[in-house]
């Protein structure tokens, strides 16, 4: 999920000590949780027709890609910016599928490319 696997578990667990076994049972079970939901939700992932409908987005869109996104490659933003017509795509170096968190500046400068 992050291009720094460091920084990010110290994002996952709020840098709390991992180390500490009370700590790592309680989070290890409710991310066990957390991500058997999501895998019952989104995988696989279908194509549901999205791509025919991309079309239909009017508005000024910019699209943010980690160029480190393991989860969903960047592969995936190029067919975003060819179904939206006039978009932007701004792929952030050295981020992974969590951009936003990783490298928040740099998703508010390309936000701020819509105004």
């Amino acid at each position: 999920l992050f291009h720094d696997a460091v920084a990010g578990a110290a994002m996952l667990t709020a840098g709390r000590n991992v180390e500490d076994p009370n700590f790592l049972q309680t989070y290890l079970v409710n991310n066990a949780r957390q991500l058997g939901m999501a895998g019952r939700i989104l995988f696989p992932i279908p194509e549901r027709g999205l791509v025919d409908r991309l079309y239909r987005i009017k508005a000024k869109t910019v699209i943010v890609w980690g160029d480190s996104d393991r989860l969903t490659p960047p592969f995936y933003a190029h067919g975003f910016k060819k179904g939206i017509a006039g978009s932007e795509l701004v792929s952030i170096p050295e981020a992974g599928h969590m951009v936003i968190v990783e490298k928040t500046p740099a998703v508010v400068e390309a936000i701020g490319r819509l105004g």
